[in-house]
């Protein structure tokens, strides 16, 4: 996957930038923020996300308005939320409104939180410039759904809605790859004080897998009965051991 691409053709009518997208500032560029054309509400330096707009996707596409940066300029990207996931560095080449593509687990990982994004531009002498600050806030679900827990070869799930009619199911997902090794079945989240769900890992997926970082979650799917709309928690990301 090429996390980074370029927008071809003009910035759409959605989407309004400065004529000039930095000042120079005591010989440092002051970058206007970058942007998200998904965001349902915008507001100067704060953007709204809804989980319903994001449900199919697998990346979520950030604009940089880099129409008047250098061609010789790198670029990164840096989403700081749970935790900080930063894009490659790219040389920005033909300047224009640049795409980063932010992995699907990094969205997920923020339901109901503030996430801060910025981008950094380097110029040829080994200069930073950090762009100005964007909040993005990811809508809540109804419930705060937290990562699971490991011990050992079994992952635990507990969360602050748990009934005897929403189901659960656990993912094991490879760091370095993104391929998912393991997909538990459907259990049960009975309605009782402390109730952890319990999901034992397969010994041959675990031993398979001892050593390497991992990204572990799950879905909740609140009203089987009436179709198959989930709700993701947040990851727990560890090193099997």
């Amino acid at each position: 996957m090429n996390p980074l691409a370029e927008t071809a053709g003009s910035i759409t009518s959605e989407v309004t930038f400065p004529i000039r997208s930095y000042r120079i500032i005591n010989g440092r560029r002051t970058l206007a923020p970058a942007t998200i054309p998904k965001a349902y509400t915008k507001q100067p330096g704060h953007e709204f996300l809804r989980m319903s707009d994001l449900y199919d996707d697998e990346e979520l596409s950030v604009e940089l308005p880099l129409s008047s940066a250098q061609g010789s300029d790198s670029f990164q990207l840096i989403w700081q939320g749970r935790v900080t996931w930063e894009s490659e560095i790219q040389v920005v080449g033909a300047p224009g409104v640049k795409v980063v593509r932010v992995p699907r687990r990094e969205f997920i990982d923020n339901v109901g939180l503030d996430v801060q994004v910025t981008y950094v531009i380097t110029d040829t002498t080994g200069t930073p410039h950090t762009s100005e600050r964007l909040t993005v806030t990811l809508d809540p679900y109804p419930y705060t759904l937290l990562p699971p827990q490991i011990h050992g070869k079994d992952v635990t799930v507990q969360y602050s809605g748990q009934s005897s009619t929403h189901i659960a199911r656990v993912d094991v997902v490879r760091f370095t790859t993104g391929d998912r090794i393991w997909q538990s079945d459907w259990q049960p989240m009975f309605d009782q004080q402390n109730y952890w769900a319990t999901f034992t890992i397969p010994n041959n997926v675990y031993n398979a897998n001892i050593g390497n970082p991992v990204f572990i979650n799950y879905a909740i799917n609140p009203a089987p009965a009436n179709g198959t709309t989930l709700m993701f928690s947040r990851y727990l990301r560890v090193t099997l051991r």
